[in-house]
């Protein structure tokens, strides 16, 4: 699309905003009410999926009003010079995306529980059965911060319950679905298990960013390593990273990211009052104690009103009690006991079982493809724990998913290979034949894609 293009007669876009795989982010003018809005476009013929991505994203968002989610004022389906396209119309948000605040540096600890907060509200009402939303790709990336408040963006990939709509299980197909420094578990190995508690876990990822700058475990050790490590590891805590971070939000992330999704809240409603009250009693410190008396003074003993000397103060807790609007804070579990290696036989069968999941021939290759991406999806961290995350075998099961993928989303196959290709140089060489099998895929999604 291009400046001066009227969609539909009403909405005029004036300046582009940004641009990325789900299309472009336009400043617009609706001419009808007159006033500035916002105009996501996505216009591809080689990339339907993204057509039907930003139609459900219209319907997600479309079916909230909520102070902390982006207003959606209009779609549509149109055909412009002869293309099909998408547009999404939404408020414009003055401000700057988490992301760039993050940048600029670390919030105070009350502000970072308090966006969180604001996140936890925008997620409970996502939450509800009457709406029946699950994010999938809560990031600092999603989040507008606009007047110091926080709006939640982009419900692309958003998993939508009680419709019979295909469009709804677009992104399941074995592939990974969110971003991957902000996925649960249940995510990283391809379960269709996916519920609140799953954006839960991303909030608390989110949490552990607001605090200390980073992710609990950070892209820099690469997306196969991310991946393990949120399936594997226990994960850092914010305290651990930032001095004085009080214990009680320590437990509370810990809460968050616990490997399985029973173990983390229920609702995103406590995880905000939890945040709210954790956030007050940060601004509100306890009194100071009273002064000592100098040197070589004896305080005098102060006496009831009956003349007798009080009796002694009861030591103060080490925890600080429950009070009636936050419940009981969650204590800090044990660490995670480091997993056991999974049996090199089994893990054999399991790469056994893909290949013929693979070459059979009876089902069409797009059903074929999206079972063995999810095997290999959950398999993946098993083989990073048996050989390593550098492992030919392991590796070789990249680049085999990565093929997978490509039946379905090229666009997904392509970032799966850019991801790949770097670990294939660092580890292998430059012309190993995994490394031009990599290359040669890529080339070739790319072209699929453009």
């Amino acid at each position: 699309m291009r400046a001066g293009v009227v969609l539909d007669g009403r909405y005029e876009l004036r300046e582009r905003l940004g641009e990325g795989g789900m299309g472009e982010v336009w400043r617009g003018h609706d001419r009808r009410l007159d006033r500035a809005v916002a105009v996501k476009t996505v216009r591809d013929t080689a990339r339907p999926l993204l057509l039907a991505r930003l139609e459900r994203e219209a319907r997600a968002a479309g079916r909230l009003t909520h102070p902390h989610i982006v207003a959606v004022h209009d779609s549509n389906r149109v055909v412009f010079e002869g293309v099909p396209a998408v547009y999404l119309v939404m408020e414009l948000l003055p401000g700057l995306p988490l992301s760039a605040e993050l940048a600029r540096g670390l919030p105070p600890v009350p502000q970072a529980l308090e966006w969180a907060a604001q996140v936890a509200d925008a997620l409970a009402a996502v939450h509800t059965p009457e709406v029946g939303i699950v994010h999938r790709d809560l990031k600092p990336g999603n989040i507008m911060i606009t007047h110091g408040l926080v709006k939640l963006l982009d419900f692309g990939i958003a998993l939508l319950s009680g419709t019979a709509d295909t469009s709804t299980r677009l992104t399941e197909t074995g592939h990974v679905v969110g971003t991957v420094a902000y996925m649960a578990p249940e995510q990283c190995l391809g379960s269709r298990a996916i519920d609140g508690r799953t954006d839960l876990y991303a909030l608390g990822c989110l949490l552990v960013t607001l605090l200390t700058g980073r992710p609990p475990f950070p892209m820099d050790i690469g997306m196969m390593g991310v991946l393990y490590h949120h399936v594997h590891e226990a994960p850092p805590l914010p305290g651990s990273r930032r001095p004085g971070i009080p214990g009680p939000v320590d437990a509370l992330v810990e809460r968050l990211l616990a490997k399985d999704p029973d173990d983390r809240p229920a609702h995103a409603a406590e995880v905000r009052d939890i945040l709210r009250a954790l956030a007050a009693d940060i601004r509100t410190p306890a009194p100071p104690p009273a002064a000592a008396p100098p040197a070589g003074q004896v305080r005098p003993a102060t006496t009831t009103a009956a003349g007798a000397p009080p009796a002694p103060a009861t030591p103060a807790p080490a925890v600080a009690a429950p009070t009636a609007t936050t419940g009981p804070l969650p204590a800090p579990r044990d660490a995670v006991p480091p997993s056991p290696p999974p049996d090199r036989e089994r893990v054999r069968r399991r790469l056994d079982a893909v290949e013929a999941v693979r070459s059979n021939r009876d089902r069409s290759p797009a059903d074929r493809d999206a079972q063995a991406a999810r095997m290999l999806r959950a398999l993946l961290p098993d083989l990073a724990l048996l050989y390593g995350p550098d492992a030919r075998e392991t590796l070789a099961a990249r680049l085999t998913l990565a093929e997978s993928v490509a039946t379905n989303d090229p666009e997904q196959a392509v970032a799966l290979l850019e991801d790949l290709i770097p670990d294939l140089v660092r580890t292998r060489r430059r012309r190993s034949r995994l490394t031009r099998a990599a290359r040669a895929a890529l080339a070739r999604e790319r072209q699929r894609c453009w």
